[in-house]
């Protein structure tokens, strides 16, 4: 379904999936760039049965910053009317990043996850297994209730922001580094399945 600047895929599943940087963005009336991998990466997982909700023009706003924000409205809508119970929040690093994957869980206490704190662990955990470096917390921790996580937590809705590193993903990248990261993210998915 399509709204005034982003869309919503419908899914089974009770983890919904977000790409709220998905196109440029104005935050303080200057434009950030897009991560425009995270709506390829989100559409994926929807095809798994996740739902997702994906911003598609910039309308001279941040979905991940704006407060109010009709999208973080609909999210809120979505995960009560189709009992959703957490939200992933995907986002890019820029490729001068060292790390490959930044996970925010709004502070060492992992407060966003509400009562699923073991997640950030096991996540991180599921990383160094598959050869990733991951940081926790930095150098995005999604702590303010202006972000998707830290509006979810003020809700009572368990999330977490998943920063990605461009260069995994990005079009300059090969295709097998592509397929390990969405590999790597579908095991996030059945980490968090199993906790909720």
């Amino acid at each position: 379904m399509k709204y005034n600047g982003f869309e919503v895929l419908n899914g089974t599943k009770k983890i919904i999936i977000s790409a709220s940087h998905a196109v440029n963005q104005t935050r303080n009336n200057r434009i950030k760039f897009a991560e425009p991998e995270t709506a390829i990466i989100a559409k994926k997982l929807n095809e798994l049965g996740y739902p997702a909700i994906i911003k598609t023009k910039n309308l001279n706003d941040d979905a991940n910053w704006d407060l109010p924000h009709p999208y973080k409205q609909e999210l809120l809508n979505i995960c009560k009317a189709n009992n959703i119970e957490f939200v992933l929040d995907l986002h890019q690093l820029s490729d001068k990043r060292e790390m490959d994957f930044c996970l925010g869980t709004g502070n060492e206490q992992n407060r966003n996850l509400i009562q699923h704190t073991i997640i950030a662990d096991l996540v991180k955990q599921c990383a160094t297994e598959n050869g990733f470096d991951m940081q926790i917390n930095n150098p995005f921790a999604a702590s303010s209730e202006r972000t998707i996580s830290g509006f979810c937590l003020k809700n009572k809705m368990p999330s977490m922001q998943l920063e990605i590193n461009s260069k995994l993903v990005s079009k300059h990248c090969n295709e097998t580094q592509f397929d390990d990261v969405l590999e790597f993210i579908k095991k996030v998915c059945e980490i968090i399945e199993e906790q909720i």
